[in-house]
């Protein structure tokens, strides 16, 4: 029946057909910023269109935008056009791409008249099989494979197709490979759309590999490219704030501040925007073993803006982060034992299985140390400023926890899912101290001048990944030696 309504609206909606930013502000009555309109209008030019930008640009909004020009004006001769949208996993897709295309679905009265949308489809009504958008997602992420999923990828066969790669820089390889393979001709067209955190992967050869660039139409977009988000104070402020915070140059502010891959710093940074952002994207994978012990690092606020911070783990898997501005020394102590019975295996004795690692330098930790210690716990208080096991490496034992014992863990490890912890893990960089090969890390003091925050998430998460057997483990029964690794 819609077809046939479809046929009476034809001529009206092929005016359109070479005109996605006119078919935008006509059917839904949108105003675009010049760079979106220049992307619908680049997609309308090309086969494939790559967008790297900013965070919170409306980047979705974008390809729900060609989506629907595309289904609405692509059809010829009975010739239906036939599109798929994908992301790393479903939820990233539904709660972006297809609940921006429900919400323009809903302000459109016209395409109501057309189309019905569900869950994972929309369709021409009468022609659900032959003209449609499908949503399909893979589980493989960040993954060289996942020719399982690649497969149903694949094989979406029409004169007129249109995929979107929606958060473009999480699809494995196998999966983005398998899509331009089915792909070919130019009616045939890719868009992706990514944050560029990720210095591999097929998005970062597109725009550093002379292999692909001359088939890829490439755009950056800055958050000040986004006139809508740029003229909002708060926006503005927020953004600014992350600029003089971690620096125009560091990696956090280059891909969600400018919508640029990062580029090698002067500076050493004692973790890369890869490993972290991989430990984030891990952690959900990882297999929790209850039967190993579990480790609390501890970092106590010292100051006013300063954040008492329990990051809780077991294995390599990330059980838990708790933020509190408590500092005193009863309510540490009582949120140490909380976590502890919480995260251990009831059938363990937990204070037998669960070690605290503590942060004692300066004035914080010094009495939940040693508290817990008379309560019988298994204790390490931490003093950053103490020698390193290996003093020819690392100038003090802090220096030597961030660049052996962080940087081990985090290549297997699970990281909590946290956008500050990131930020922090990024911050801290490193200097040779001219004695032969031996490191430090930046001071709070260094980093305090540079207006860069305190890193209490950070510490905590390196005090929870500490090695137990080098920090003197301290309690009044007898430890028992667990491998946590």
């Amino acid at each position: 029946m819609s077809i046939k309504i479809y046929q009476s609206l034809k001529p009206k909606l092929k005016q359109y057909e070479y005109k996605p930013v006119e078919f935008a502000k006509d059917v839904f009555g949108v105003t675009l910023d010049e760079w979106q309109e220049t992307a619908l209008r680049n997609i309308n030019d090309n086969q494939k269109v790559a967008v790297a930008g900013a965070t919170g640009l409306g980047k979705g909004y974008v390809s729900a935008l060609a989506i629907w020009w595309f289904i609405c004006c692509k059809e010829e001769e009975g010739d239906y056009p036939k599109l798929m949208a994908t992301a790393p996993d479903e939820d990233t897709l539904k709660r972006g791409l297809w609940a921006q295309l429900s919400e323009l679905y809903r302000k459109a009265p016209l395409i109501q008249l057309l189309f019905n949308i569900t869950a994972k489809k929309i369709y021409m009504k009468g022609a659900e099989k032959e003209w449609f958008c499908v949503l399909k997602t893979t589980s493989a992420r960040y993954s060289s494979s996942g020719d399982a999923q690649a497969e149903s990828l694949a094989g979406m066969h029409a004169r007129w197709t249109l995929t979107v790669l929606d958060e473009g820089s999480g699809l494995a390889r196998a999966n983005i490979e398998a899509i331009l393979g089915s792909s070919v001709g130019p009616q045939r067209k890719i868009v992706m759309m990514f944050n560029p955190l990720r210095t591999d992967g097929y998005p970062y050869q597109i725009y550093h590999d002379n292999r692909y660039k001359a088939d890829w139409i490439r755009m950056n977009v800055s958050f000040y490219d986004c006139k809508r988000l740029a003229d909002q104070p708060a926006l503005r402020a927020e953004r600014e704030s992350w600029i003089n915070m971690y620096g125009r140059n560091s990696p956090y502010v280059q891909a969600r501040v400018f919508g640029q891959f990062p580029v090698a710093a002067t500076v050493n940074r004692v973790f890369s925007l890869d490993e972290v952002n991989n430990a984030r994207e891990r952690n959900p994978e990882i297999i929790d073993d209850d039967l190993l012990p579990v480790q609390i690092g501890v970092d106590c606020a010292r100051y006013g803006d300063c954040e008492t911070v329990y990051y809780v783990r077991r294995g390599l898997k990330s059980l838990e982060m708790l933020c509190e501005s408590q500092t005193s020394g009863p309510h540490i102590e009582g949120r140490c034992v909380q976590l502890a019975m919480k995260w251990c295996n009831p059938q363990l004795d937990p204070k037998k299985h669960v070690y605290f690692i503590i942060d004692e330098t300066g004035v914080g930790g010094s009495g939940p140390v040693d508290h817990l210690i008379e309560q019988g716990w298994i204790v390490a208080g931490v003093n950053n400023g103490s020698t390193a096991s290996l003093p020819d490496d690392y100038k003090q034992l802090g220096d030597e926890l961030w660049l052996e014992d962080a940087k081990d863990a985090i290549r297997d490890c699970g990281l909590w899912d946290d956008d500050i912890l990131t930020q922090q893990l990024l911050s801290r960089t490193y200097t040779f101290t001219g004695k032969s090969k031996q490191r430090r890390i930046s001071t709070k003091e260094e980093m305090r001048s540079k207006k860069i925050e305190s890193p209490d998430r950070a510490d905590a998460f390196i005090l929870a990944f500490a090695n137990p057997d080098k920090l003197h483990l301290r309690t009044t029964s007898i430890r028992s030696t667990i491998d946590f690794f």
